[in-house]
């Protein structure tokens, strides 16, 4: 992660990745063509729509996560060999290289190093207790998922809350002045 095509995040990963991750339980990737060898890449279904690359077409990659006005564009090129199938999860959005083309692009000098890994546990216990053990660590940091969504979505709930009494106090201002306004009314 750190580099870009079109806005659309740029992942080094494995072939594992495809083979044995589910998406959701009991579905796993499917790809129209094949998974990528060297200076390859598989990209998702959002990412084939919204940029029109299609397999057999060639891109380079530009530094950072976003667009910008002169992108710093990598002299590396890959082809893209692979579409995943639609799974309407961020997987969509993404573009798939080799992990180590992604580690061999200049800039990515320091050999062995991770940005992310995702890793299925057998249970919440275990899932729990390996990000407690990871976080001891000042090199790394881990979150699970649901945690994280769980608060952006208890953050949300009380600002639906607050936006809850600020309507209910612009409605009783309005119709105190609409109250306002016929007395008024009746006194001319």
């Amino acid at each position: 992660v750190g580099d870009h095509y079109q806005g659309f995040r740029i992942m080094g990963t494995s072939e594992a990745f495809f083979r044995d991750f589910e998406y959701q339980p009991g579905r796993k990737f499917e790809i129209d063509g094949r998974l990528f060898g060297r200076s390859e890449a598989v990209i998702g279904s959002t990412v084939a729509r919204r940029t029109g690359l299609a397999k057999g077409a060639i891109f380079s990659a530009s530094h950072g996560v976003m667009e910008g006005i002169n992108p710093e564009v990598h002299q590396a090129h890959w082809t893209v060999v692979g579409i995943l199938r639609e799974t309407e999860t961020p997987a969509d959005r993404a573009i798939y290289i080799p992990l180590e083309n992604f580690l061999a692009i200049e800039g990515h000098t320091r050999r062995g190093e991770i940005s992310a890994l995702i890793v299925k546990t057998r249970g919440d216990f275990a899932a729990l207790s390996l990000q407690s053990d990871l976080n001891r660590r000042p090199d790394v940091m881990a979150v699970v998922p649901a945690e994280v969504v769980g608060e952006f979505f208890n953050t949300i709930g009380q600002a639906d809350i607050l936006l809850l009494a600020v309507s209910i106090l612009v409605i009783v201002v309005a119709l105190w002045f609409s109250k306002r306004q016929e007395a008024f009314g009746r006194e001319e």
